[in-house]
């Protein structure tokens, strides 16, 4: 299922972390940091947990489990990135190709941003260095 109710988001905080603690496992996210974001209206809640599974002979398996919650509505919730698009296309009237590539154009130009950012500083820590040594052959 694509979308949830804050319900359903609650009943599956509950569950897994009663799960986990069958297990005698401790949660990444503490249960009550979930439910007290769904309970302060937060937009992003998630829950986390590493899965350690006996795999015989001495083998174990670890699985990073849980799911982020994004609130697209008063009570309702998404986990899945196509229904986010979706939402998002159909609240700007838009396709879920041009939202798809929108979000890989602003990813590019902030990629830009950052070795523009980086080349700029090194520049200056040169311009500093050559400055520091000018003053210091004088």
């Amino acid at each position: 299922m694509a979308y949830y109710t804050k319900k359903d988001v609650i009943e599956f905080v509950n569950t897994n972390n009663d799960i986990i603690l069958k297990k005698n496992q401790k949660p990444v996210t503490p249960k009550d940091e979930p439910l007290s974001q769904l309970e302060n209206g937060s937009d992003i809640v998630g829950f986390f947990w590493i899965d350690y599974d006996d795999q015989g002979d001495g083998n174990v398996g670890i699985n990073f489990k849980g799911s982020t919650f994004v609130r697209i509505g008063a009570d309702l919730y998404t986990d899945d990135r196509y229904a986010l698009d979706l939402f998002h296309a159909q609240s700007e009237g838009t396709t879920i190709t041009e939202i798809i590539q929108k979000r890989i154009d602003d990813a590019k130009k902030a990629a830009k941003s950052i070795v523009i950012d980086e080349q700029n500083e090194m520049q200056s820590k040169i311009n500093q260095q050559i400055k520091d040594s000018t003053k210091e052959n004088k």
